[in-house]
């Protein structure tokens, strides 16, 4: 049975890419991996302050249809749906009886490629 019909939600998922510039310095840029169907638990936090003023934080819960490719520290730019615009880094996946995959996930504040101002 599947659970798209739950996915209410567009996300593009983002993973980091890692290689060496100048001086052998570390470079991080990410690379868009997929557009896939998203559901997004509501916020089980309560408000909190991540920079000017209160606002809900904490661990949100992302579904994804089983086979997605997603990982540990990959970003979820939420682009349609109830809860865009939001971005969140996956922390922690399962993936309960191989039905579907469920990522824990918490707001990520960074740049990715495109965003007004990066590099």
């Amino acid at each position: 049975m599947s659970i798209r019909h739950l996915l209410d939600h567009t996300g593009t998922v983002w993973r980091i890419q890692r290689s060496l510039g100048a001086l052998n310095a570390e470079v991080r840029t990410y690379v868009q991996v997929a557009q896939v169907p998203v559901g997004v638990r509501r916020r089980r936090a309560p408000q909190g302050n991540p920079g000017p003023g209160l606002t809900p934080t904490g661990t949100r819960v992302l579904y994804f249809e089983a086979g997605v490719d997603v990982r540990a520290r990959d970003v979820v730019q939420l682009t349609a749906g109830p809860d865009a615009p939001e971005r969140l880094e996956v922390d922690d996946l399962s993936s309960p009886r191989g039905h579907h995959i469920e990522a824990e996930g918490r707001l990520w504040p960074g740049v990715l490629p495109g965003d007004e101002g990066a590099s």
